[in-house]
């Protein structure tokens, strides 16, 4: 997703659904089907457009606009289903319900089983100003950081 930004390109359908996984255990980015190269800093939705409510950020639905900052906020929702091996975020929410609780500014729980760390970054895809959230070399930043004393045990080993 960090490449994406850095080549102007908006995924707009950023979830586990769309995530392929190689026999190297390596994440593949899926389904181009919704992204869009960005001319400007923003990309309209289209009238009538279908899109995945829950992974989606509060600006879609003020102003019906996508950027990699609402790519973000989608990563943090990835990040989830992550947690929970794939479970659909927030089950106990219609998605007539998230809708109305992001547009009424509230805030997106972490799940719990999430690692305290790893919520955190969630927490920061969801800052309800989407110039707030990290960019995605920011959050890939995040992740090496969690993973460094991880992957440097594996190698002691």
């Amino acid at each position: 997703m960090d490449y994406m930004e850095q080549i102007g390109c908006v995924h707009r359908d950023l979830r586990s659904e769309n995530i392929l996984l190689s026999n190297m255990m390596s994440c593949k980015i899926g389904d181009f089907g919704l992204a869009r190269f960005m001319e400007s800093s923003s990309i309209a939705v289209s009238a009538g457009a279908q899109i995945p409510i829950k992974w989606t950020a509060p600006e879609v639905f003020q102003h019906q606009k996508y950027s990699n900052k609402s790519d973000v906020w989608s990563f943090g929702v990835l990040l989830g289903e992550i947690m929970t091996y794939g479970k659909l975020p927030f089950p106990d929410k219609s998605n007539g319900d998230y809708r109305k609780d992001i547009l009424d500014g509230k805030r997106l729980e972490p799940p719990s089983e999430s690692h305290p760390e790893v919520s955190h970054i969630m927490e920061m895809c969801w800052r309800y100003q989407s110039s707030s959230r990290p960019s995605f070399s920011e959050v890939e930043g995040f992740l090496m950081d969690l993973l460094n004393p991880i992957l440097v045990d594996d190698i002691v080993e």
